[in-house]
């Protein structure tokens, strides 16, 4: 099994794996970080296990918590940026909305 801590990561392992002669997602494993729209169609394709997005999306979720302790508001100590994790179970369905 390989970890990527990225999707760029995860693609260049793919590529390894098949010049050494190896199929990925059936010899080895890869898992992924990231998200990206080529990472989860790898994920549709066989080739990627999972993939556990890090959205980078976040900027919404950011002014929104900036507004609200302008005007005040008292702040959860931890604010959650909501990620999804893409398996062989959804990948195609959510590929569309991939970054």
């Amino acid at each position: 099994m390989i970890y990527a801590h990225n999707d760029e990561m995860a693609i260049g392992a793919i590529s390894t794996i098949e010049a050494a002669g190896k199929v990925p997602g059936k010899d080895i494993l890869v898992l992924s970080i990231d998200g990206g729209k080529e990472a989860v169609q790898a994920v549709v394709d066989g080739t990627i296990a999972a993939v556990v997005e890090c959205n980078p999306r976040f900027g919404p979720k950011a002014f929104e918590t900036m507004a609200r302790y302008a005007k005040g508001e008292t702040i959860e100590p931890w604010v959650k940026n909501v990620d999804k994790f893409y398996d062989g179970s959804n990948a195609k369905d959510e590929l569309a909305g991939a970054y």
